[in-house]
């Protein structure tokens, strides 16, 4: 995967030619020390590109969600309010007629 650049330090550390360059008074642990290093490197590299990735794709639900409750808000308020003061309204008739109706039984209980 040569997208880090990891792969070349990799290579470079296992090259044949590696021993030419004075590096051969690193012991096997060192070299495998490195080798582990850069994976370790490659592997953190990987997971914070998918972090960011599913970061960046739940801020975009998440803005897409917010965006359409306020167009949602925008186009529908105006029904809202008209629909709540109709049942307001219908509300109010059908207390008053109860409350007739329940004056009417009372009055018709008492004179019995």
């Amino acid at each position: 995967m040569a997208l880090f650049g990891h792969d070349e330090n990799v290579r470079r550390l296992s090259s044949p030619h590696s021993s030419q360059r004075g590096e051969d008074s690193l012991d096997s642990a060192g070299k495998e020390a490195r080798c582990t290093a850069a994976k370790a490197k490659s592997c953190m590299k990987s997971f914070v590109a998918n972090l960011f990735s599913h970061v960046g794709l739940c801020a975009l639900v998440i803005g897409y969600s917010i965006m359409g409750a306020v167009v949602f808000n925008k186009l529908e308020k105006e029904n809202e309010l008209n629909t709540r003061k109709e049942v307001g309204s219908s509300r109010n008739i059908i207390l008053d007629q109860l409350y007739n109706i329940t004056g009417m039984y009372n009055a018709n209980k008492n004179y019995q």
